[in-house]
């Protein structure tokens, strides 16, 4: 089993962490999960049973034993109602739709050579014009992929790269970065979460190469390794961000996210994220 120790490392952010020692699994970075697997491991999670996960469904149990073991491609239209019987956190519900599309139409991994995936021009200036900090992201890599000039200029730790070949990485920016932790309020629940689901939904998604170097990356900081082997709260915090020069100012991740999990929707590999004012007090 190949593995990336955490002992020793050091982190510019904070102290020692208990669980430093812990080591990253790095052997199944090229192993995608299915989606029947990974809403088997909910279920079983929740100690319900397969029959009346079935009943629910409107599927015979054969049927769903099928999808769990990935001997059948899961209908995305069902993935919607199968989240919501196991309680998925909405969060996670869009990635899941895009990936049992995937499934669907047997897309190919990509490579080193064609990640990230590129932006038009329209999708630029579609956030361009925002009077709100947004950016574009390589979902689940968090790798950005634009910045409009609001964000660029209210959290600059967060840029796109200029003339860079190895875009910068909003989640080791996120760990690695001081002025990070200082922006976000609730910096260890999302930074957590955010570690998830690079775990949960990178592999087979992103190239392996990809994943080793932000996983190399991120393992500066000695919280890494615990946010890695621990599953992250249920309860989705909505990211809250100070504004640098303004302490009466904050922003919070738009609404539209838990709108589009909602509604079956997926934003495909290109995340918008995007902070709205909030009139919230830390």
């Amino acid at each position: 089993m190949q593995t990336l120790s955490r002992k020793g490392a050091v982190s510019p952010i904070s102290g020692p962490d208990p669980d430093s020692s812990a080591q990253i699994d790095l052997s199944t970075l090229a192993v995608r999960p299915s989606v029947g697997a990974t809403l088997r491991q909910r279920r079983l999670k929740m100690a319900r049973r397969q029959t009346d996960i079935a009943a629910e469904l409107h599927v015979t149990p054969q049927a769903l034993h099928l999808y769990e073991t990935a001997q059948r491609p899961t209908p995305p239209q069902m993935v919607p109602r199968w989240c919501a019987v196991v309680e998925v956190p909405i969060w996670q519900r869009p990635t899941l739709i895009a990936m049992a599309k995937d499934e669907i139409c047997h897309v190919n991994n990509v490579t080193v050579e064609t990640w990230p995936p590129p932006l038009t021009e329209l999708e630029r200036t579609r956030i361009d014009v925002l009077n709100v900090p947004a950016w574009y992201l390589a979902a689940p890599a968090f790798d950005i992929l634009h910045a409009n000039p609001v964000a660029e200029a209210t959290f600059p730790w967060a840029m796109a790269p200029v003339g860079r070949c190895r875009p910068t990485n909003l989640l080791e920016q996120m760990l690695l970065d001081q002025r990070a932790r200082e922006s976000i309020a609730n910096w260890e629940t999302i930074s957590h979460a955010m570690v998830s689901t690079f775990r949960l939904f990178s592999p087979g998604v992103v190239p392996v190469e990809r994943i080793t170097q932000i996983v190399q990356s991120c393992s500066a900081h000695p919280k890494f390794a615990r946010m890695w082997n621990t599953d992250v709260d249920d309860r989705r915090e909505r990211l809250v961000a100070r504004h640098p020069h303004d302490p009466d100012t904050y922003w919070t991740s738009s609404a539209y996210h838990e709108a589009a999990a909602s509604a079956g929707l997926d934003q495909g590999t290109h995340e918008l994220l995007m902070l709205t004012p909030s009139i919230t007090r830390i």
